[in-house]
């Protein structure tokens, strides 16, 4: 059979071909069954930060950012950040750097748990109620 005999234009036709394709495939996409979506668990991560200079410090805690900030979307990972050495004298509330201050509130309204080491907190005399509230002491991790 010739089209030209049809008296259908190659546009009809076109469309009319386009429209049936469209309609098939709606037809066999209803009855596919979707599977259960069970919701994802929280990923629990716990960093360490040895950093001994603020800008290495702001640094780490711009990584965290993004590792969080990557799983937008999915289940929110529970984070847990230890710090270890000398650079938790950097986050004394008294004259805290404005930028490291805005990260830390941050992070603490995400839920982000900021745990000091023991150890390094009897080796370098820090003072937890210096700390910002949120802060808390725990054994070696």
């Amino acid at each position: 059979m010739n089209i030209k005999h049809l008296n259908i234009s190659i546009l009809t036709f076109s469309l009319l071909l386009v429209f049936g394709v469209s309609m098939s495939t709606a037809a066999i996409q209803s009855g596919v069954k979707t599977a259960k979506i069970t919701p994802a668990k929280p990923q629990e991560v716990l960093y360490r930060l040895t950093s001994t200079d603020l800008e290495s410090l702001k640094n780490s805690l711009a990584q965290i950012n993004l590792h969080m900030r990557e799983g937008a979307g999915k289940a929110k990972p529970k984070i847990k950040v230890v710090i270890h050495g000398s650079g938790a004298k950097f986050f004394y509330k008294e004259g805290m750097d404005t930028e490291l201050k805005y990260m830390v509130d941050w992070f603490l309204a995400e839920n982000v748990k900021f745990r000091l080491c023991k150890i390094c907190q009897e080796t370098f005399g820090i003072n937890m109620n210096a700390l910002p509230k949120g802060f808390s002491k725990v054994e070696n991790q």
